[in-house]
């Protein structure tokens, strides 16, 4: 009987969190096309969001000819969260220092100078994780594992009051033996208003 080769991609698909990753063998052992390639697979163990892939090539005595399967470990990289904290001022644009949430243990990873040049908040108003639009260039991430992050427009931040100071104007009068206030013309008062 003539050789054949048939083809097959088992990919597993995960998203990065700092520890090690690995290709679901049993993918490969519950495939009836491919489960004597079990020690085949790809069987390294990844950490980083990436792409990693191993092709065997191998001959199955049960279909009579030679299969093709690529192994594939996808690790996506996750998002992380701009953020920002103003006081109150009466506009909707960022102000201040603009980072970012959502970081993994002590992964080295910062926002390039210049590389968020603001945003544009919901509203103007006083509350927090509030919606943020923030503007980003390009190039935006550094640090050895920039690579597993990603950066979107979409972020929160927080407007909190803003502090007021009022003044009263001073007001003198001649003991009287009461705590009545005392209007303009040194007139006893016992109530105002305005």
């Amino acid at each position: 009987m003539t050789a054949f080769l048939k083809s097959k991609s088992l990919v597993t698909e995960t998203e990065y969190d700092g520890t090690e990753k690995a290709f679901d063998q049993t993918l490969v052992t519950g495939n009836s096309q491919v489960n004597e390639l079990n020690s085949a697979a790809y069987s390294a163990k990844e950490t980083n969001a990436g792409v990693y892939d191993e092709t065997k090539t191998f001959y199955s005595d049960s279909q009579q000819g030679y299969n093709s399967v690529d192994t594939k470990l996808v690790i996506q990289p996750i998002t992380l969260t701009l953020v920002n904290s103003k006081t109150y001022d009466g506009t909707t644009n960022t102000k201040g220092t603009i980072g970012f949430t959502g970081k993994i243990g002590n992964d080295d990873v910062s926002l390039v100078d210049g590389s968020v040049t603001g945003g544009i908040y919901a509203d103007k108003n006083v509350g927090a994780n509030k919606a943020v639009t923030y503007t980003i260039a390009d190039s935006t991430l550094g640090g050895t594992n920039k690579a597993n992050y990603i950066l979107t427009v979409k972020g929160t931040g927080t407007i909190t009051p803003k502090a007021i100071t009022a003044s009263f104007a001073e007001i003198s009068k001649v003991y009287d033996g009461t705590i009545n206030d005392v209007d303009e013309n040194g007139a006893a008062v016992t109530s105002r208003t305005g």
